[in-house]
């Protein structure tokens, strides 16, 4: 479970600074997609960053399966990192690396063998259906949606039980966005809890809890249970009408 408790975070000084995030407290459980929807400015991505602490809160605690991350000193915190992987809306990949290399690179100051190295990066490739012959190109020579999954896979080769995602669909096409999302639902059946940081309601819909961020604020009534993954199962969801039924007035069976 990952526990934020009271998290604020202030950038400049604490009269005239940027309250980025205000008083944030949430619980997400092992197992489940949730997400933090809101506009641009609204402070989402600041939030995320201090569940792994990228961004130390100003003020708050961070407990991570039991481990209070923010009372950690910086060479615990690295250990403790390593249950947490997270994936930039910009990807974040170097452009000279062949996709495979990409995949590898957070195992180069491990203590795996490279023959180890190639083999996990094969198993996220895999998981993320990259095709094989693909994996030998250069970053350049792939489509944003390709690019997003190489991604993916980087954050799944040291097999992490948390991923955060911010904005993971931001720049693709709403197709290519299925399919990314596609991916997580697979992630989320070998029991991977994401984080998904999104300004559209339609991805945050495919969470199965979601909140709302203003302002740097959780607003009341922002969860949504359970919601529907997908339209098809909404659709599917709608009671059976028979064509034997007496139809509505003004409705033909």
């Amino acid at each position: 479970m990952i526990k934020l408790e009271h998290i604020s975070k202030t950038f400049g000084g604490p009269d005239s600074g940027v309250h980025a995030v205000r008083d944030v407290s949430l619980e997400i459980e092992d197992g489940e997609i949730f997400g933090i929807i809101g506009f641009s400015g609204a402070g989402k991505s600041t939030l995320v960053r201090c569940i792994n602490l990228l961004e130390r809160p100003t003020s708050g605690t961070v407990t991570v399966d039991g481990q209070e991350l923010t009372s950690l000193s910086e060479r615990e915190l690295r250990q403790a990192r390593k249950k947490i992987s997270m994936i930039f809306q910009s990807f974040n990949l170097l452009p000279r690396l062949s996709v495979i290399e990409n995949v590898m690179l957070p195992l180069a100051y491990t203590n795996v063998p490279r023959s180890q190295r190639e083999m996990r990066a094969v198993h996220a490739l895999q998981a993320v259906t990259l095709p094989v012959d693909h994996w030998d190109h250069r970053i350049s020579e792939l489509s944003g949606g390709q690019m997003q999954r190489v991604a993916i896979a980087r954050a799944l080769v040291n097999d992490p039980p948390i991923i955060l995602a911010d904005e993971p669909t931001g720049n693709l096409d709403s197709a290519t966005g299925a399919l990314v999302m596609e991916t997580f639902h697979k992630l989320q059946k070998r029991g991977k809890t994401i984080v998904l940081i999104t300004h559209d309601p339609g991805i945050a819909a495919e969470a199965d809890r979601a909140v709302t961020i203003r302002d740097g604020r959780i607003h009341d009534g922002a969860y949504i249970p359970h919601a529907p993954r997908t339209l098809r199962s909404a659709v599917d969801s709608l009671p059976m009408i028979s064509a034997s039924a007496n139809p509505p007035k003004g409705v033909v069976a």
